[in-house]
This record gives C-alpha cells, sequence and structure tokens, in this order.
C-alpha cells in the first residue's frame, strides 16, 4: 500500500530535476524510517497520510521545498 502511494506521488512529480527528486526520495525515506511502526486509528500505516498529501500538493507543481 505504501510503496503504491509513493509510485503515484512520483509520478506527479515530472516537473521537478533530477536533483529536486533525489531530495524527494530521501526525504521520503527518513520519513518512513521516523515514522516506522506507527499507526492510525484505522491500523493503517500513518505514512500514507503524510505521502497523500505530498501527492496532493505534487498534484499543483509546489516547489520542493512545500513537498519536503
Amino acid at each position: 500500500m505504501v510503496s503504491k502511494i509513493k509510485e503515484e506521488l512520483l509520478s506527479k512529480t515530472v516537473y521537478l530535476t533530477s536533483h529536486e527528486k533525489e531530495c524527494l526520495i530521501k526525504a521520503l525515506q527518513n520519513a518512513e524510517a521516523a515514522h516506522f511502526g506507527q499507526r492510525r486509528a484505522t491500523g493503517e500505516p500513518y505514512i500514507i497520510h503524510p505521502i497523500a498529501v505530498c501527492g496532493i500538493l505534487a498534484h499543483y507543481n509546489a516547489d520542493i521545498t512545500t513537498l519536503i
């Protein structure tokens, strides 16, 4: 589930430079590590929500600082 949401996010970031995409991927890895094992009340991994919000922002071509 998390990998699908990450793929959806990355597919929305075609406007970013390769360096910015690398930064975003590192930020995603750090966020996943920081929230490892955390769950929402629904039982879903917590990290799904911030990644989904990032995807919404990417849809509107938010800059890398906003995404991270």
